[in-house]
């Protein structure tokens, strides 16, 4: 591996941030909880198998000791934008940069509502928190 050739240590995992959770009466479409939960379990069994990649978030956090801590510090879900969010992955475009009207994505013509973007400045703001 290049990482040990060059004497390189390997980069730590801070946070995995879920970007296309999809709500529905104010909480998780049942699928999108199924995936979200079952990457969850992944992610903490590579944690208990070896903590030593992940990177425990400074100003005094503790080190997690079950699921419910390790999912708080290490896993983040962002509300999905619909439309826009397609958008902005397709195209390359960050959510802060896009702006409504009409896109295309990969020749067909669709529609990014501003009301989309505008809900997702708080979820953007809220992720931006939980890295800091």
């Amino acid at each position: 591996m290049n990482s040990e050739r060059f004497r390189m240590s390997f980069p730590e995992l801070y946070m995995y941030v879920g970007n296309r959770l999809t709500q529905a009466n104010q909480t998780s479409a049942a699928a999108f909880k199924t995936v979200v939960n079952e990457i969850a379990d992944e992610i903490y069994a590579v944690w208990q198998a070896n903590a030593g990649l992940f990177c425990v978030h400074p100003g005094g956090a503790l080190t997690p000791t079950n699921k419910r801590t390790f999912k708080a510090m290490f896993q983040y879900e962002v509300n999905d934008a619909n439309t826009a969010s397609v958008v902005s992955g397709t195209n390359g475009v960050p959510i802060s940069a896009m702006t409504s009207g009409h896109k295309n994505v990969l020749g067909r013509n669709v529609q990014v509502n501003q009301s989309q973007l505008d809900k997702q400045v708080p979820n953007i703001m809220a992720l931006v928190q939980a890295i800091e």
